[in-house]
């Protein structure tokens, strides 16, 4: 005599069985969990299956106090972040306009020269007049070599000093655009540390994410606030 085969499982029995489980109540110290009304599914070849049509959730009144007052503070929250966002300041983080460093160079170059002409130049005018009275005591004409010998050594000093004094000014201006690059990413720093604060304030308040202060770079390293 052969053995039977098993006959396969109700699909639909199946279903409802599992959705029996699955939406029985639940009952905890922060509330209730019930499933109302019911929606029928369509099984191919097979009697419909039904599942809970809504879950609801039954908070006790000290739960529903707790989360009105939780949605409440998270309303007033948004809203002051609203607020705030609008007092958030706009203006450029750097104290330097475009061109500033380049006329802060060439002014201190131009003043450090002048100084160094203002000094340079009496004595000059001086080591040149004991320099024709002497040549003159010693009757040499202006168009002899001896003349034009001693005069040139004269000259020639005196161009060299004017060009030390030329790239003293240069390294002076080229120092002070450095100093004034360093303040300048200093202060940018600190004004973006202060507005990320600002910016995380309100965004803290809306719930959103916050933001970091970004950092600037310098040429071969990273520049922040000492």
């Amino acid at each position: 005599m052969g053995k039977s085969s098993p006959s396969s499982p109700d699909p639909s029995a199946l279903i409802n069985a599992q959705v029996a489980l699955a939406t029985l109540g639940q009952q905890t110290p922060f509330g209730s969990l019930s499933f109302e009304g019911r929606r029928r599914i369509r099984i191919p070849d097979g009697p419909d299956a039904f599942v809970p049509e809504t879950m609801r959730v039954n908070l006790t009144p000290a739960q529903r106090q707790i989360l009105e007052q939780q949605q409440q503070a998270a309303l007033l929250l948004g809203q002051s972040g609203i607020g705030l966002a609008g007092q958030l300041p706009t203006a450029p983080m750097s104290p330097f306009r475009p061109g500033d460093f380049e006329a802060a160079r060439s002014a201190v170059e131009q003043a450090q020269f002048q100084r160094a002409l203002n000094l340079l130049n009496p004595e000059f005018e001086r080591q040149e007049g004991r320099l024709l009275q002497r040549l003159s005591n010693q009757g040499l004409p202006q168009t002899s070599r001896a003349f034009e010998s001693e005069f040139g050594r004269f000259e020639d000093a005196r161009n060299r000093a004017l060009e030390e004094a030329a790239l003293a000014s240069v390294l002076a201006g080229g120092q002070e655009q450095s100093r004034l690059f360093g303040l300048d990413l200093a202060t940018q720093q600190a004004v973006a540390a202060q507005r990320a604060q600002q910016l995380n304030e309100v965004l803290a308040r809306l719930g959103l994410t916050q933001v970091q202060a970004p950092t600037f770079m310098c040429i071969g390293k990273t520049t922040g606030i000492s």
